[in-house]
């Protein structure tokens, strides 16, 4: 193929040379590779479409390590003699006291020890607050404010009639008021401390 220039004639006895050199190497090669080898179906899987062979595969295998790991475990636990000896008699007194019953065949029971709780938190609340001593500290200054605020009668600026709100700014009135409260609140304590 290398020598298509010559003409085939020329070519043949040349081509014939270099393929016994070719054959005189290759018989003192030993390896041969095995080359267009089909695909090896396990038996019973020939004649299959490929997902269920893949699947049956699949399912072979996760068989053959859930075996092995059964196997493991099993040659682990044999080095484990101990065998705890517990008493029959207590073990089936504990079953019987939690032997399960439905809600709707206990229900009535269990409203009623809620209800005796619920009793019981409430007595004992009470009795706490009986027992309750504390007496909150107000400041001085605070109680007067509140007394002279309740002698005051609502004045005119205290009480706004809706005509006169609509024509002012509300905020502004509101500020007012609160800044002569103020005053009055500081000229009643001065007069105090004198």
């Amino acid at each position: 193929s290398s020598l298509g220039w010559l003409h085939p004639v020329l070519a043949a006895p040349w081509l014939q040379m270099k393929q016994a050199a070719e054959d005189e190497v290759l018989q003192h090669c030993s390896f041969t590779p095995r080359t267009g080898r089909g695909p090896q179906h396990r038996l019973g899987h020939e004649g299959l479409p490929a997902t269920e062979r893949l699947y049956l595969t699949a399912a072979e295998r996760q068989a053959k390590l859930d075996r092995k790991a059964a196997e493991l475990q099993a040659s682990s636990i044999e080095g484990c003699t101990f065998r705890p000896q517990t008493n029959k008699a207590s073990h089936e007194k504990y079953l019987a006291a939690y032997e399960y019953v439905p809600i709707h065949k206990r229900l009535g029971e269990v409203l009623r020890s809620k209800n005796e709780k619920l009793a019981q938190i409430q007595i004992e609340v009470e009795q706490e607050q009986q027992d309750a001593t504390f007496a909150p500290k107000i400041n001085p200054r605070s109680s007067v404010l509140a007394l002279r605020r309740s002698r005051q009668a609502p004045g005119p600026e205290d009480s706004v009639s809706p005509q006169r709100d609509q024509g002012r700014d509300s905020s502004r009135g509101r500020g007012l008021r609160r800044a002569r409260w103020v005053i009055s609140g500081m000229e009643l304590l001065n007069g105090m401390q004198m």
